[in-house]
């Protein structure tokens, strides 16, 4: 759930602190829709990446690798000079958070009895939605304290203390 949650984080950040970046860049909203939709079209890719990833290596592995993936994307797209490179930090971004998604709902599905399974799956499910809400509350102060690309520093700094927490507990 915690690595659900840091997704929702670092997937909604860049629609919280958009109107500063747009600014930054010179560009208007419709340019930037590239940016913003490049995390969806990694999602669907890492999504089906991911899965066949932990087929091979393991859930655990593939789930610690992509949640770096995606965190390590957060602090990148925080050195953004403009819309394109965004758009690719965010495309590698949704690799991460795509795999991360599949192999955290693949693993509670085998690794729980029967009878928890439905109920952990719907549970991890919410982790995303909730991550974006909390992310929601959050980033407007950072922002204003340490600018758009600084918020991505940190975010993403604050996710890769998940990838250990993975690691040292699953």
């Amino acid at each position: 759930l915690l690595v659900l949650v840091a997704d929702g984080i670092d997937a909604q950040l860049l629609g919280i602190v958009a109107p500063r970046v747009m600014e930054d860049f010179g560009v208007d909203r419709g340019t930037f829709g590239i940016a913003m939709s490049a995390a969806l079209v990694g999602f669907g890719l890492g999504s089906w990446g991911g899965g066949w990833l932990g087929d091979r290596i393991g859930r655990r592995w593939t789930l610690a690798l992509s949640t770096l993936v995606f965190s390590l994307a957060t602090v990148g797209a925080g050195t953004a000079g403009d819309v394109v490179q965004m758009a690719g930090w965010r495309l590698i971004g949704g690799l991460g958070f795509g795999a991360a998604y599949a192999n955290a709902l693949s693993m509670a599905n085998e690794w729980l009895p029967l009878r928890w399974r439905s109920v952990a799956v719907s549970t991890l499910s919410v982790g995303t939605p909730l991550g974006g809400s909390i992310v929601a509350w959050f980033v407007p102060d950072l922002e204003a304290q340490y600018g758009w690309d600084g918020t991505f520093l940190i975010v993403g700094m604050a996710t890769i203390s998940v990838v250990i927490a993975v690691l040292l507990v699953l």
